[in-house]
């Protein structure tokens, strides 16, 4: 009783958010055999509460799972994260009773070792990244996801968009404000997208962007959040990160130059432009599938607009290879 008297008092005299439970601090440290000093709640997008847990033994992160996780896919996460080989991947941890989740409230967490802010270069600007580095860093991660079992029953299959061809056009009808037709285009990518592929079908990140990658002086220490990880070629994985890339650097030449770098790190073939940006087009038709999966999310918490405004944006960048053209998307 005193000793959380004082987690308390300690955390709230440091500007902590205690927000959570005695009882469920209590039973944390002991399924971790813990001395807990301080909380953190941390703000998600999705409305679940994750956590920076500090402790006499140093920081860890306690995720919350989402409400239609089930125990394969916490078998497959764990399989990813404890990957002996790969260092930049933060382990889940287990707990006393030798497993790697604990249940509060009929929600379940897992916690995490914690990539500790003081190593990472959380500022650093994406035209000063090492991209060769980070393509041969990618190209490690491929090689041991390939060497992960897949389980069956977790939530990592690969979504055949040929299927969805017409959910996709439609999401694309609703956000043309310009007039561009883009729809042959996109028709004829989900077409032909195999024959553009390197390799055999995978396990992938499947979110493979900026804020996901953690850098300290430009190279990448730190590869986070395999919630969205899919069975698929590993160029969509590096589709993702060029998408990110063309939406944050600004000029044309630039934007290229980086990717070419990336790819040179991560394969010694020759990647087509073209091809690049077919995988890019049919990653961002990916994202349209999981509007259309989650739409009641999006009317919910009135996103649907912005949604599509970035959807949109992305499309454009890549078809259009420029980023000047304005639009409205409530024309």
């Amino acid at each position: 009783g005193n000793h959380f008297h004082y987690v308390l008092c300690l955390s709230e005299a440091k500007g902590m958010d205690i927000n959570m439970d005695k009882e469920f601090i209590e039973q944390i440290e002991h399924l971790y055999d813990i001395d807990i000093i301080s909380v953190q709640q941390i703000n998600s997008i999705l409305y679940m509460k994750n956590y920076i847990i500090t402790t006499i033994l140093g920081k860890f992160f306690l995720k919350q799972w989402g409400s239609k996780t089930v125990e394969k896919d916490i078998k497959q996460q764990v399989a990813i994260h404890n990957m002996s080989d790969m260092k930049l991947i933060p382990s889940i941890l287990k707990t006393t009773t030798g497993v790697f989740k604990i249940i509060w409230n009929q929600k379940w967490y897992s916690l995490y070792n914690y990539i500790d802010s003081e190593t990472i270069d959380w500022d650093n600007k994406m035209e000063d990244i090492d991209f060769y580095n980070l393509g041969e860093r990618i190209a490690e991660l491929h090689r041991i996801l390939k060497t992960i079992p897949l389980y069956k029953g977790a939530s990592c299959g690969n979504i055949d968009l040929t299927k969805k061809k017409k959910e996709i056009l439609e999401v694309f009808d609703q956000i043309n404000p310009s007039g561009i037709q883009m729809n042959d285009e996109i028709s004829r990518v989900i077409d032909e997208f195999e024959a553009i592929c390197m390799g055999k079908k995978q396990l992938l990140h499947g979110d493979l962007n900026r804020n996901n990658l953690l850098f300290l002086n430009n190279r990448l220490v730190g590869i986070v959040d395999f919630t969205d990880c899919v069975v698929g070629y590993p160029i969509c994985d590096l589709a993702d990160f060029c998408i990110d890339v063309c939406i944050n650097l600004e000029k044309e030449y630039v934007r290229w130059s980086v990717i070419k770098e990336f790819f040179s790190g991560y394969c010694s073939k020759n990647i087509e432009k073209e091809a690049i940006k077919k995988a890019m087009i049919y990653r961002i038709c990916g994202q349209s599938v999981k509007f259309y999966d989650n739409l009641d999310f999006y009317v919910r918490r009135k996103k649907i607009r912005d949604y599509l405004e970035r959807l949109y944006k992305k499309i454009e960048i890549v078809l259009l290879d420029r980023m000047e053209m304005t639009f409205n998307i409530e024309k």
